[in-house]
């Protein structure tokens, strides 16, 4: 069992949802009547929920399989430690308290401690194949507040504080989800950059190797596009991407990973996918490209490909024959290029 920061930060947030969840269990069986009961029943239900992706999430964590995808482990595990102290101490609070505004006071309270950036990067890292391997994750801090504000009205407790600090747990949320989309996702294709690439397939990876399985990746160059930029302009070559990743999108399963590698290059890998039907993908994006009907440019794209089983146990071994697939892949879009171009080689 690997024991290393990432898992400890995962356990600990794993820890602050269960606080969580108690404290507002504490606070239905508190409330003064039925209908507060129901709201803060809510809450708890939802918290619950939460808690089987942190459950999930651990199970990789501890067989080796997440990789480092936060800038500063060492940093945010004290933070959170501290995080985990005080939604300790505020349960405390919570098993003694039957007073309204408390409680609203000791929930929003909870809801600042729980929009920790770290959380959502962690929910953005597994959102690429949580169809496949990973509990779906529904919880949205953002409705939470929001939900909260509405119980305040509906119950008269609305005060200027508690206003501002409403608008501030907004405004947090959203910016600690858009650091976090941006430190993995593509700002003009809205799919995974190269640093989300490899924080995604890594786990996928692993998956394989227990299921002995066959992975397959894919690299695909967007043929002349130098001569598009300089034929049509920059902004028409933007809408080129977008055009390549939307037909490359339609044609792969949701358990499949794509990604943009960088400037016209684009990367794909194949979970769970037969030898024989890994080519027949490829020539399937191939052509979808070069018949779309909103193809003025008349667009085409180069694809290598190379798949494999997956061998090793550990991430360094794992990351190892990954980077020999996409080597591999690599030499093939070269010989694609070489060949004439619009062509599918493995």
């Amino acid at each position: 069992m690997v024991d290393d920061t990432m898992t400890k930060i995962i356990r600990l947030c794993q820890s602050i949802d269960e606080n969580g969840s108690k404290i507002y269990e504490s606070l239905s069986q508190n409330a003064q009547n039925e209908d507060l009961t129901a709201f803060w029943q809510k809450f708890y239900k939802d918290a619950l929920h939460h808690l089987s992706y942190w459950t999930k999430l651990l199970s990789y964590a501890e067989n080796g399989e997440i990789p480092q995808v936060l800038e500063n482990p060492d940093e945010t595990f004290e933070e959170l430690s501290t995080i985990h102290t005080k939604t300790v101490k505020l349960l405390e609070k919570a098993e003694k308290t039957n007073e309204i505004e408390k409680a609203f006071l000791m929930a929003f309270k909870l809801e600042f401690y729980l929009i920790h950036p770290a959380v959502e990067t962690l929910f953005q890292y597994l959102k690429p194949f949580s169809n496949g391997t990973t509990p779906q994750v529904n919880y949205n801090y953002n409705t939470n507040i929001n939900t909260l504000f509405n119980g305040l009205h509906k119950h008269g407790l609305v005060t200027m504080e508690l206003e501002l600090l409403g608008e501030t747990l907004h405004r947090l949320w959203k910016e600690n989800m858009k650091m976090a989309i941006q430190s993995n996702y593509d700002s003009l294709t809205s799919i995974l950059n190269r640093r989300g690439i490899f924080n995604s397939i890594i786990p996928l990876s692993h998956l394989a190797q227990r299921n002995n399985s066959n992975v397959g990746i894919m690299m695909i160059d967007i043929d002349h596009f130098k001569k598009v930029n300089d034929t049509y302009g920059h902004r028409y070559g933007d809408g080129v991407l977008k055009f390549v990743t939307k037909t490359i999108k339609s044609n792969l399963r949701t358990s499949d990973i794509l990604g943009r590698y960088g400037g016209e290059e684009f990367f794909v890998f194949l979970s769970s996918v037969e030898s024989d039907s890994i080519r027949e993908v490829g020539e399937k994006i191939r052509s979808s490209i070069e018949q779309a009907s909103d193809n003025e440019a008349g667009i085409t794209i180069s694809i290598g490909m190379a798949q494999s089983r997956i061998h090793g146990m550990k991430e360094v071994e794992i990351e190892q024959e990954l980077d020999e697939l996409i080597n591999k892949a690599d030499e093939k879009l070269y010989e694609a290029k070489e060949a004439g171009r619009n062509k599918v080689i493995m």
